[in-house]
């Protein structure tokens, strides 16, 4: 019996012995599992943000779009959240750079186009004038004239025709800058697509632009007037001064805001990049800016051929308007000189002003 004891029992000890070493392996081997499950979790999380650091280290600013879910499945294939939308963005800015840019070649084409068309109907306009002086006012005020009437209204005639031509030609380059204008305004999300003119904030200044452009004696308008002339009767020179209609067309020196259109345009500020770099800031190059910026880089440039310009054309305004009263402002030169003295105010001397519409000139 002792020694089946002492068997049984040393067997129950090795038995238990073995029991408690197996239930010890078996808890060291579930924490070694444990511990590389945890490791690899730590691993994968590292390298998830050490991949999200090395991405934004050399990321654009489109990459501020993320998504938190990155892989989508669709149709049984994978799409990358991040790419995709980072592509989307950046074809969508690619497209409105390309958009603003042909935008700005078509600015500046227009501009051209309206200067050269201004120009060529302010010399219309004043060989229209002159043509009417010689053969219309020597006849109306008993003056001593050169040249038949019926040859000089011929003349006139083509040449209204022509001024005509070129206003309609202004009115349809105005419609097509402002056309352009409302894509613009579409590309930057600031005016419906579908929209009409007339809900546009531009409106007004487009139909003072078509007014302009539109303004001018056409063909067949052979009427005159009468003004009194703010003198008394001195060498037989009548009081009242007949004009003819055609005098009207002074005003189409107003189209020469087109060249003052056409210098912003050509600026730096004007171009795409500065439109372009103003869809993500609240600073626009408008025409305020890019004049001020022009007068503060050339001040003396500026003034000196904005003066030139305006003594030239107030000079020939007002030698239109004294030469039935003052044969002597039949000379550039005295008109100029008159003007020069107009401004400067130093007084006047024989030769002054002596109409209605040569004082409000002057």
């Amino acid at each position: 019996r002792s020694e089946g004891g002492g068997r049984s029992e040393a067997g129950g000890k090795s038995e238990g012995g073995g029991g408690s070493s197996g239930s010890g392996v078996g808890s060291a081997g579930s924490a070694a599992l444990i511990g590389s499950t945890a490791h690899a979790r730590s691993r994968s999380t590292s390298t998830r943000s050490d991949t999200k650091r090395s991405s934004s280290v050399g990321a654009s600013p489109m990459s501020v779009l993320r998504s938190s879910e990155s892989l989508v499945v669709y149709g049984g294939e994978e799409f990358n959240l991040d790419v995709e939308l980072t592509t989307s963005v950046r074809r969508t800015l690619v497209h409105r750079w390309e958009f603003q840019q042909s935008l700005d070649k078509w600015y500046r084409r227009i501009a051209d186009a309206q200067s050269l068309l201004s120009l060529a109907a302010i010399l219309l306009a004043a060989l229209d004038v002159e043509l009417v002086w010689t053969g219309e006012y020597d006849s109306l005020n008993g003056l001593p004239t050169d040249v038949t009437v019926s040859t000089h209204r011929h003349a006139r005639t083509i040449t209204k025709a022509i001024l005509t031509a070129v206003s309609v030609a202004q009115v349809a380059l105005v419609f097509a800058f402002y056309r352009a204008k409302r894509e613009d305004l579409a590309n930057r999300r600031g005016y419906p697509d579908d929209a009409s003119f007339l809900r546009a904030p531009f409106r007004r200044r487009m139909l003072i632009e078509i007014l302009v452009n539109a303004l001018h004696i056409p063909p067949g308008a052979e009427w005159t007037f009468g003004v009194y002339a703010m003198s008394m009767r001195v060498g037989g020179v009548p009081t009242t001064v007949r004009y003819h209609l055609d005098i009207f067309n002074l005003l189409l020196v107003a189209r020469l805001y087109h060249w003052t259109r056409t210098l912003l345009m050509h600026s730096r500020l004007s171009g795409a990049s500065s439109h372009f770099f103003g869809l993500f800031t609240v600073i626009k190059a408008t025409p305020q800016l890019v004049g001020k910026f022009l007068i503060y880089q050339t001040p003396i440039t500026f003034l000196a051929s904005t003066f030139a310009l305006l003594m030239l054309l107030l000079s020939w305004a007002l030698r239109a308007c004294e030469r039935p009263v003052e044969p002597r402002l039949d000379d550039f030169g005295n008109a100029l000189w008159l003007s020069i003295v107009s401004v400067v105010s130093v007084g006047y001397g024989d030769i002054f002003p002596r109409t209605a519409c040569g004082r409000a000139v002057t």
